[in-house]
């Protein structure tokens, strides 16, 4: 599974791809 991390502040969310990057995308509500 994919592990994603959310930084509450910025309400930013990072999802760890398998290479090892982080590929950060903002929630909307």
């Amino acid at each position: 599974d994919l592990l994603s991390t959310t930084n509450p502040k910025t309400n930013v969310s990072c999802l760890v791809l398998p290479t090892g990057k982080c590929s950060e995308f903002t929630l909307s509500n």
